[in-house]
């Protein structure tokens, strides 16, 4: 493992044409410091992995492997891997200009600051799963934080000892970020409001012994808790309704009345008394176009609204009350014509870039994996957060919008309309082939997530006494190497 020595040995570590900053965070498998170039002066993050982790051809081409892979998702809540030597022995990662990043630290934030954090770092490990691939060693100081925006990235992808496989890789993530939620929830302030008698329920869930028994995705146990920990937005107060008078009541049934009889003069005299009242509603055909979810819920609207020049629009909601319109297009090429309209008309807007979990701009194909069903663009800025979608098969734009800026929700509410698949599919289960020791796993042993304090059952009996210790992180681990598999008689 890295020793614990001073800033001093940090310059040997970095490559030749780099100075130190300083050290962003020092874990057993990794080191990860903030440096700069002698000449240009920008500033990259260098993770410099454990000499372990690269001393076999294997092992630095297993790395080499994972590092590009993730750096392909390009998400925005991963730092990936620019540049590396051939030894492996540094990861390079950019960094955005005059950012001021700092490690996570359980506990500084109260819920509404450290789980929108938790939550991109989710969806940075679920889309890694989806291309077979797991951070194996996730811990809070790889949760790197520009703290001038609040943006979150996961540093540190692959530098760890091997699963056996990339689904036990997987599941070994979401038992981590499990295990970093009850530090965050357990680190809170005894100022703080106490959590929730519910949330007990999703904290040992989150860090359940039987892999069975977890969330079925990192995200799936972030946003669990959020629905317990974060208040639903406040409505604003409907005003008192004044008493009305019974003859104001009177008067507008007549006006209504004499007004809807002119209007179905005209449509006769225009139509012929062809349009039926088929033509006030959405039809069921037009419903079939629209996400499954909302079709309970849809009326037409203006045809001049937010989407550029489609046929009819129509507004639905879905059971959350979140609102989306859609425009329906006679063609594909129409349809795609209209969403290109709607991308140029967004400022900002970069088309091709990012992934739409973090928001502010991105536009790219969706889903990730497999055929693409469309194209997206997720917005967020000064008028709240917005989303626009095509759905290429149904000849339909989509825009929603919520004004409160929760991008987050906005982007769930998304995932679900279009049905995102869950991870794995038919395609996906083709590269989940990575066989490798299985390291030992360490999981957080508390009075809050077990009902009882001290060391877990294998580590009280006497035989095994000797062999147990507590990790800092909390952890109790036996003797030997949990971060590093034993290696198989006369391997070189």
């Amino acid at each position: 493992m890295i020793e614990r020595d001073g800033m001093d040995d940090l310059a040997t570590l970095l490559p030749a044409d780099h100075v130190p900053v300083r050290e962003l965070a020092r874990v057993p498998m990794r080191r990860t410091v903030l440096a700069e170039h002698r000449e240009s002066g920008d500033r990259v993050v260098v993770v410099v992995p454990a000499p372990e982790l690269i001393e076999h051809v294997e092992q630095r081409d297993r790395l080499r492997r994972h590092t590009d892979a993730v750096a392909a998702l390009n998400h925005p809540h991963v730092m990936p891997v620019r540049a590396r030597d051939d030894a492996v022995t540094h990861l390079v990662a950019g960094v955005p200009a005059a950012a001021e990043l700092a490690a996570l630290i359980p506990g500084a934030s109260p819920p509404a600051g450290f789980l929108p954090v938790l939550a991109g770092i989710a969806d940075a490990l679920d889309a890694a799963r989806r291309v077979g691939c797991y951070h194996g060693d996730l811990r809070a100081e790889d949760v790197l934080i520009d703290l001038r925006t609040g943006h979150a990235c996961l540093s540190g992808f692959g530098v760890s000892p091997a699963a056996e496989s990339a689904e036990d890789g997987a599941t070994l993530d979401v038992e981590e970020l499990g295990a970093l939620l009850v530090q965050c929830v357990e680190g809170l302030s005894p100022t703080s409001a106490p959590p929730p008698p519910e949330l007990a329920e999703v904290l040992d869930r989150a860090v359940a012994e039987d892999p069975e028994q977890l969330y079925p995705s990192c995200r799936a146990m972030i946003d669990a808790a959020a629905a317990i920990l974060l208040p639903p937005p406040r409505q604003p107060a409907a005003a008192p309704a004044r008493p009305r008078d019974p003859r104001d009541t009177k008067r507008f049934r007549l006006i209504l009345g004499s007004v809807l009889a002119v209007v179905l003069l005209l449509v006769v005299a225009v139509t012929g008394g062809a349009w039926g009242l088929s033509h006030w509603s959405p039809t069921s055909a037009e419903l079939a176009r629209m996400p499954a979810t909302v079709r309970v819920d849809c009326d037409l609207t203006d045809p001049k609204g937010p989407v550029p020049n489609a046929s009819r629009q129509l507004r639905c909601k879905d059971l959350a009350g979140q609102e989306l319109i859609a425009g329906l297009y006679d063609s594909e090429p129409e349809a795609e014509a209209g969403y290109r309209a709607a991308v140029a008309a967004t400022p900002g807007a970069r088309n091709g870039d990012g992934d739409c979990a973090a928001s502010p701009g991105w536009e790219h194909v969706y889903p990730g994996v497999g055929a693409a069903a469309g194209r997206v663009l997720c917005v967020r800025n000064d008028t709240g957060a917005r989303v626009v979608w095509l759905d290429r098969a149904n000849r339909t734009v989509s825009t929603a919008t919520r004004p409160d800026g929760n991008a987050v929700a906005l982007y769930q509410a998304w995932a679900r309309w279009v049905q995102i698949p869950e991870f794995p599919t038919s395609e996906e289960k083709a590269v989940i082939d990575q066989q490798a020791p299985r390291p030992v796993r360490c999981r957080p042993m508390s009075a809050t997530t077990t009902g009882r304090a001290g060391p877990p059952r294998w580590a009280s009996s006497p035989a095994a006494r000797p062999l147990a210790s507590r990790h800092s992180s909390g952890c109790w681990i036996r003797s030997g190497s949990w971060v590093s598999p034993p290696r198989a008689t006369g391997a070189s």
